[in-house]
C-alpha cells in the first residue's frame, strides 16, 4: 500500500532528527532577530554550497514515487539555500514549474526559481493538506525544532 503523505530529510543527518528533538528550541542570545541575522549571515557565505547531492534527492525522488500516493503533485522544500533541492525534485519527479517549492529565510531566496523568502517555522494557509511531501536538509538550523516539525506536518495532513 502507498503512503499518502510523506515527511522526508536528508539521509545524511536523519539520526540527527533525535537529537535535535530532546534539544528542543535553539535560541541564541538575541532571540528571534538574531537567528535570522545569523542565518541570513551563513546562508550568504554559503550560497554556491550544496550539501545534498542531485543524485541523493533523485534517490528520494524515487523513493516517493514508489511509496506515496501524489493527490496533488505539490511538494514543499525547507531551508533550500539556493533553490537546487527543490529543481531536482521537481525534474526527477517530472511535475510542472511551481509545483514544488522551496523557502528560505535569507533575502537571496528571490534570486533563485521556486523559491519564497519565509521563515520555515510558519505556513502559508494555502499549503495546509495540500503537500504530497515535505523535505529539508536544514531542520539543524532551526529556530524551534518541534515547532518547525508540527507546522510542517500540518500541511501533509488531510485526505
Amino acid at each position: 500500500h502507498r503512503r499518502t503523505r510523506c515527511l522526508c530529510f536528508a539521509v545524511t543527518w536523519v539520526s540527527w532528527v533525535p537529537t535535535i528533538l530532546v534539544a528542543g528550541t535553539q535560541h541564541p542570545a538575541g532571540g528571534y532577530e538574531a537567528y535570522v541575522a545569523k542565518q541570513t549571515c551563513e546562508n550568504r557565505q554559503k550560497l554556491d554550497n550544496q550539501w545534498v547531492p542531485k543524485e541523493g534527492v533523485e534517490m528520494l525522488a524515487e523513493w516517493l514515487q514508489r511509496n506515496v500516493f501524489f493527490q496533488q503533485r505539490f511538494g514543499l522544500c525547507h531551508g533550500t539555500r539556493s533553490g537546487r533541492e527543490q529543481r531536482w525534485f521537481r525534474e526527477a519527479l517530472g511535475w510542472p514549474l511551481g509545483s514544488v517549492l522551496g523557502t528560505e529565510i535569507s533575502n537571496t531566496a528571490t534570486q533563485f526559481p521556486d523559491t519564497l523568502q519565509w521563515d520555515y517555522h510558519d505556513v502559508k494557509e494555502e499549503w495546509i493538506s495540500r503537500a504530497d511531501f515535505v523535505y529539508s536538509n536544514a531542520l539543524d538550523h532551526s529556530f524551534d525544532p518541534r515547532h518547525a516539525l508540527s507546522q510542517w506536518l500540518r500541511c501533509l495532513g488531510g485526505h
